[in-house]
């Protein structure tokens, strides 16, 4: 099967679930409906996808239980990082801000993990991700507590990055 066969299928699989987990009914109709914008949203899709590493994702069920583990990672980042911003704005840290632009050097092979990773860091209060170096493999990531140098892959990224690495190379 095509690389773009296998784009079509996975998007169509996972357009026709989240149809049926948003409209949870059986209806006929429905069904017919949800069968309609699948195909469609495949069509629309799977030239696009069939360019990038998701393809892999989508038809994989290995890399679904990645992905959901991954979800688990950051949504644990989220609550330690909102924690963390919570107590430097209510004077419960020191120092309250010592913010910066800090690189850091990821092992990721791909853009795709890159921006994952960049997307996941961003998405945790306190950084931002204000640039990405593909061809030499770093983030330049706008911080709050930039701290210790030795210790801003570990504190940042390490985690995340161990889940983006289960989806994407």
């Amino acid at each position: 099967m095509t690389v773009k066969g296998k784009a079509f299928i996975g998007i169509f699989i996972w357009a026709f679930v989240l149809w049926l987990l948003l409209t949870m009914s059986l209806n006929v109709w429905e069904l017919v409906t949800g069968v309609l914008v699948a195909l469609f949203a495949a069509f629309a899709g799977a030239s696009m996808l069939a360019e990038t590493k998701w393809v892999d994702v989508l038809v994989n069920p290995a890399k679904w239980l990645g992905f959901i583990a991954y979800l688990g990672v950051l949504w644990i980042e989220i609550v330690k990082a909102s924690i963390d911003v919570w107590m430097r704005a209510m004077g419960l840290k020191k120092p309250d801000v010592d913010a910066g632009v800090v690189a850091i050097q990821v092992p990721n092979e791909s853009v795709e993990s890159m921006v994952m990773l960049a997307n996941s860091i961003t998405l945790t209060p306190g950084t931002i991700t204000a640039k990405i170096e593909p061809e030499k493999k770093t983030l330049y990531i706008h911080w709050i507590a930039v701290g210790d140098k030795e210790k801003w892959y570990e504190d940042i990224a390490a985690a995340l990055n161990r889940g983006v690495r289960r989806v994407l190379p």
